[in-house]
Formats: structure tokens, sequence, C-alpha cells
């Protein structure tokens, strides 16, 4: 624990309720952290910034921590979380109920999903014959400025790239990137004749990409006549799929095995279960 912070006054009503021990167990541990953003009651938290901060998980590699505790003290109370800098109390080793977005049964795999299942919008132009990024692009090796519009989640980006900065395709693509800044990735697509892919930085169903040229795409040797369909983002369809839940099936690239805890009574889905963590916990990526 954390001696310098303040323990939180954890709530252990006995409600079966996220966040809240739910057996006394001998040799039972709750430290204390920072939150790093909002962290929901009974949720998984990782460490953060710094090893005074935990956080929700984001990445397989990820250290796990334990379970936000439900805390009394915290100042989204009545929404069941903490909220940003709130001091977290941290369970591990304990036996605490925790949120689930699956059905799970007693002594099932426990698991925890660190991605969520949202996607990104994109749209991509191609090309009649094979390319690769090292082709050459087919612009003037010269002062000759190539301009399109790209629109990424409602908003234009304007593109001008010089011929003789861009006489490949990996080039373009580099130019391109400048001029679209943070708001997405750009790259070359290798599958099929070559594609150039513009990836919006956001996910979910307000995530989007639209490229209009002016004479930038059109100018590249064996380009296509028009962008492939715009590919919108999706939403994973529901908050059940969110950072720090629980859950027993592997989802690759989503979710990792907590080594050293298991289910002590299972649940519904969008419900809650009882975990028990033994304290030395590890983690495996499902890939």
């Amino acid at each position: 624990m954390d001696t310098s912070i303040p323990a939180p006054r954890l709530n252990s009503d006995g409600s079966n309720s996220p966040g809240v021990e739910s057996e006394n167990l001998n040799g039972r541990r709750v430290e204390t952290a920072a939150a790093e953003g909002a962290i929901q009651f009974g949720r998984a938290v990782v460490t953060g910034t710094t090893e005074g901060q935990v956080r929700l998980p984001s990445a397989s590699t990820d250290k796990f921590r334990g379970v936000a505790m439900r805390s009394n003290d915290a100042k989204n109370l009545n929404d069941g979380a903490y909220a940003d800098g709130d001091i977290v109390g941290v369970g591990n080793p304990i036996a605490v109920d925790v949120e689930i977005e699956e059905a799970v049964a007693a002594g099932d795999d426990v698991r925890v999903r660190h991605t969520d299942d949202k996607t990104p919008g994109e749209q991509k132009w191609g090309f009649s014959s094979a390319k690769t990024s090292a082709s050459a692009s087919g612009l003037a090796n010269d002062a000759t400025a190539y301009t399109a519009s790209i629109v990424i989640d409602g908003v234009a980006k304007a593109i001008s790239i010089v011929g003789s900065a861009s006489q490949t395709l990996a080039t373009v693509v580099s130019q391109i990137q400048t001029d679209v800044g943070a708001a997405g990735t750009v790259s070359f697509d290798a599958t099929g004749n070559g594609f150039i892919k513009v990836v919006s930085a956001t996910k979910g169903a307000a995530s989007s990409v639209k490229i209009n040229d002016t004479d930038l795409f059109a100018s590249l040797t064996g380009h296509n006549a028009a962008a492939e369909a715009a590919v919108a983002g999706t939403d994973d369809g529901t908050a059940a799929l969110a950072p720090g839940r629980f859950c027993t099936t592997a989802v690759p690239d989503r979710t990792f095995k907590l080594n050293g805890a298991r289910y002590l009574r299972g649940g519904s889905a969008g419900g809650t279960a009882r975990v028990l963590l033994n304290g030395a916990i590890t983690t495996t990526a499902d890939t």
C-alpha cells in the first residue's frame, strides 16, 4: 500500500455489487493508487503512467494490479466509478464481485478485456496494376503541387504535396500523412494491386474517412478511377464489451488470462461474478 495517501472508505455491504468484497479472505490486501482516468467499480486495473497510478487496461502487455474496490469516497459514487485523480482501493489478493461481459460459471478461467470491439472508419484508393511502396508515383519531378481533401470524422484535411518530394508511393504516403496529422494514419496496403489507405484515429460509429481528390490520386501512375467504398467505423453493440470487464472466453487481441485467479461464483452477462485473486497473478495474452 502507498501510505503517502489515505486509504478510501471501502463499501462491504454484501450486496454482490461490483467492487464489493464478498468474503473474509485471510491475507487479503487493498493497496491505494491514484486513478488515471475514470475507473468503474469492479473492473480490473493495471499500472498507469507511474507505479502510483492505476487505469483501465488497454493492451495485453499491461501490468495487472487488481480490482477497483467500491468506495464511499469516490467522487462519482452514484455512477459506480472513481473520477480521474481519485484515490482507488485496489484489491489483490482478495475475493471480490466483479463486472462480467458474458455468462461465467464457478471454476471457469478468468480473463479480462483490454480492448473493445469498436473499429475505425477508413477508405482506400487502389491501382489497376501491381504496385509496391517502392513503385514510382508518376508525379512530375518538379515543384508541381498535387492536391486533395480528406475528410476525417467530418473535418476536412487539405492535402497538398510537391511532386519532387513524392517520387515513390512510400513518399506520397509520407507526405499525405504530414497533412493528415494526428487525425488519422496513412499507409500503403500491399494487398491485391496495392492501395493507399487512410484510417481515422478514432473508433466507433462516428468514425469516418472520405477521400475527395482534386488531382493527386488521379496523377498517380496506374491509379484506379475512384476510391474504394468508404468503410464506416462500428461500435461493438454493447457497453458490456469494455476494457476492464471480466470474462472467460479468449478473444484474440482483445483479452488476457489471469493466471492465479478463479471464479468462486458464476453470473449472467452484464451482471457480476465473484473472483478470487491469489495475489501472485500473472497474465497470458490471448492471440
